[in-house]
C-alpha cells in the first residue's frame, strides 16, 4: 500500500505518453537499426517498447500485441528481465532500503546496463526459438 500511488501514477503517465505522444518513438530512433540488425521483426514497434520498460513491466507487452510473434516474445522476455522499473521496484528500492544508498541516476544506469546486456542475448534466444519452430 505504501507505493500504490506511485505505481498508478507512473503507469498512467507512461500509457498516456506512449499512446498519445511521440516521445518514446523519438527517443528510440537510434535503437531501430540495432534491433533490425539483430533480426527482430517490427523494429519500429519494438524499439520504443525497450525504453518504455523503464516505466512499467506490462506496458511494453500491451504495445506489441499486434506485432510479429518473434517481436512479442522478445519484448515479453525483455520487459520481465529488465526488472528495474519506476512504477514499483525503483521507488520501493529508494524508499524502503534506507541503509543502501541508491539514487535515481544509479537505478537509471542499472536499467540501461541491463538492457544493453539483455537485448543481444534475448535476440539470440528469440532467433533460436524461431529456427526450432517454437515461435
Amino acid at each position: 500500500m505504501l507505493i500504490l500511488g506511485t505505481i498508478l501514477s507512473i503507469g498512467l503517465a507512461a500509457v498516456v505518453l506512449a499512446e498519445h505522444t511521440p516521445v518514446f518513438d523519438v527517443i528510440s530512433q537510434p535503437l531501430v537499426p540495432v534491433i533490425e540488425l539483430l533480426g527482430i521483426p517490427d523494429a519500429e514497434i519494438v524499439a520504443p517498447t525497450t525504453i518504455i520498460g523503464i516505466t512499467e513491466m506490462f506496458i511494453p507487452a500491451l504495445l506489441v500485441a499486434e506485432a510479429d510473434a518473434m517481436a512479442r516474445f522478445f519484448i515479453a522476455v525483455l520487459s520481465i528481465l529488465q526488472l528495474i522499473f519506476f512504477s514499483a521496484i525503483g521507488p520501493m528500492m529508494m524508499d524502503m532500503f534506507s541503509d543502501v544508498p541508491i539514487r535515481f541516476r544509479d537505478l537509471l544506469l542499472l536499467f540501461v546496463l541491463r538492457t544493453i546486456i539483455l537485448v543481444p542475448v534475448i535476440a539470440a534466444m528469440t532467433y533460436l526459438f524461431a529456427v526450432f519452430g517454437v515461435l
